[in-house]
Order: C-alpha cells, then sequence, then structure tokens
C-alpha cells in the first residue's frame, strides 16, 4: 500500500459492522424526461474504517466507528432534447456523522454531483461528455480538502453486429486535488486515454 511505501495490517480486535437502513424514494417518468427523488438514513454500528497514511507510519490497518449515521437525499433527473441527443444529471446530499464524537466522517464529501450528454451521432456512433462533481471532505479529524471537479469524454462505435470499439479521456481537464489531500497521498488520477473493444454474444 501508499504506493509501496507501507504495508496494511490485520486488526484482530476488528468487529463486524451492523447497520439498519431506511429508504424512501418516488419517481416519475414520461415519454421525454424523468426524475427522481430519494431520502436515505444508515445507523451503522461498528463502521469499519481504514487508517489513513500520514507518509510516516509503515503499518496500516482497520478499525470501528462505535456509532455512526449516514443521511442524505439524492436527486436524478433526464430529459430529451432532440431525438439523437439526450442530458442526465444527478445531486446527492450527505450527511456523514461519527455519532460518539460528533465528527463529520472523513473522506466522504456532503456534496456530490454529476452531469452527462448523450449524441447519437449515427446509428452505430455514439458519444458522450460529463462532468463530476466532489464537494468539500475531511480527510482527516480538522483538515478539510477543497471540492474538485473533473471532465470526461468518450464515443463507442459498433464496427459490425455486436463488436463495439471505445475510445474515450479521463480527467480532460487534468485536474489535482489541493495540497490538503495530497499531503495524504490522496491523487486525483492525471488526464488518461483509454481504448477497448467488446463484444457481445
Amino acid at each position: 500500500a501508499c504506493r509501496g511505501r507501507c504495508k496494511v495490517v490485520g486488526n484482530p480486535d476488528l468487529k463486524a459492522e451492523t447497520a439498519i437502513s431506511y429508504e424512501l424514494a418516488t419517481s416519475y417518468q414520461t415519454e421525454n424526461w424523468g426524475s427522481s427523488l430519494t431520502l436515505f438514513n444508515n445507523d451503522i454500528e461498528d463502521m469499519i474504517q481504514a487508517e489513513r497514511w500520514d507518509r510516516v507510519a509503515t503499518e496500516l490497518s482497520y478499525f470501528n466507528v462505535a456509532e455512526a449515521k449516514v443521511s442524505g437525499a439524492e436527486v436524478e433527473a433526464w430529459v430529451d432534447v432532440t431525438e439523437t441527443i439526450s442530458l442526465s444529471g444527478n445531486y446527492m446530499f450527505t450527511d456523514a456523522k461519527d455519532e460518539t464524537t460528533d465528527k463529520d466522517l472523513t473522506l466522504t464529501p456532503t456534496h456530490t454531483a454529476n452531469v452527462q450528454l448523450d449524441w447519437q451521432a449515427m446509428d452505430d456512433l455514439s458519444t458522450y461528455v460529463s462532468y463530476q462533481y466532489t464537494g468539500t471532505q475531511y480527510v482527516r479529524d480538522n483538515e478539510k480538502s477543497a471540492a474538485f471537479g473533473t471532465v470526461d469524454l468518450g464515443a463507442q462505435y459498433e464496427a459490425i453486429k455486436n463488436l463495439n470499439l471505445k475510445l474515450g479521456v479521463t480527467n480532460l481537464t487534468d485536474e489535482e486535488r489541493d495540497d490538503v489531500a495530497t499531503d495524504y497521498d490522496y491523487i486525483l488520477k492525471s488526464r488518461s486515454v483509454y481504448a477497448g473493444v467488446s463484444y457481445d454474444f
């Protein structure tokens, strides 16, 4: 782990995580657009979390959070702008607390969202561009990392029946996380190009 600078070891005192979850959802859909709203609440006992590397420790392990609550809401929507162009997106609000300390759980952003534009350029060619937003989050108990966003784009071409070729770019703008995150080794993957082939039997 830690890019070769530490290792993860077991914790013999680790307890199994248990949770009681509630969820309430509603949705509405027409021929050209749709939306949904979901409310959720999770009461968790002995929540399992991993230790965070501080660039000093050579061994990391897992630990229990005695009582935690993760609750929030998610909104999703989509619309057909034209016969070949569609727009979709979602937003999630998350309140994640350590109930014993009343502090926010680490590595759990309060706000996340994404939006995607799809274009069916031809019968056998589809393309998309998307934006993902990750809000501020604690990486240590009292150290908060700034929000960041990434842009991806890609295309899929059906060369022959059931044979699809894929090409795309992730993190197009080569976004980087702030010093608070990178100091603890939470590094965002840089701009990457991918290509692939798939066949549906």
